[in-house]
């Protein structure tokens, strides 16, 4: 799956330069695209209880074990969620699911995204906006069994754009 992503992608960011060796081992179609870094904060707030994870989990019914694959925030359509479908498509295997959680920047995105995920049972939709405690419940659990990637597939090497009321986008 994230070998096709990264034919995709027109550049990419790592969160220290320090990680960007380990990055180009786990995905050499990275090499020779534009790269930057940043220091990201550590969100403590957004940690939860194992409990709250596992609770999370069962509720958007993503068994433990099951590969969770993430794209949460503003939803925008330089984000590259279009292609992250397509790929999810192509590459998904029966243990994995893809949830698409917060609220789209634009009305004809949100009917993209229902058309193409329509009857697709292994992508949870949470289409609107997300308050605090659930954008964090969203973030935070990961711990409670099975792998997770938070993914943002932009389009073009374009950070943000209006920074959401949770300080996602």
């Amino acid at each position: 799956y994230t070998h096709m992503l990264a034919r995709l992608v027109h550049g990419y960011m790592t969160l220290s330069p320090a990680t960007r060796d380990a990055v180009l081992k786990a995905h050499p179609g990275l090499r020779g695209k534009p790269f930057a870094w940043f220091r990201h904060p550590a969100y403590r707030d957004v940690l939860r209880e194992e409990s709250v994870a596992s609770d999370t989990r069962e509720k958007l019914g993503v068994r433990p074990g099951q590969v969770l694959i993430s794209a949460i925030g503003m939803l925008r359509a330089y984000k590259g969620i279009d292609e992250l479908l397509t790929v999810f498509g192509q590459a998904a295997r029966n243990d994995w699911r893809l949830l698409i959680a917060g609220r789209p920047g634009m009305r004809s995105l949100y009917d993209e995204i229902q058309h193409r995920v329509a009857g697709h049972p292994s992508v949870i939709m949470d289409v609107r906006e997300l308050s605090d405690d659930e954008l964090a419940n969203y973030v935070g659990f990961g711990s409670a069994g099975g792998a997770v990637q938070g993914l943002s597939p932009f389009r073009l090497a374009h950070l943000c754009g209006e920074r959401g009321a949770h300080g996602v986008d």
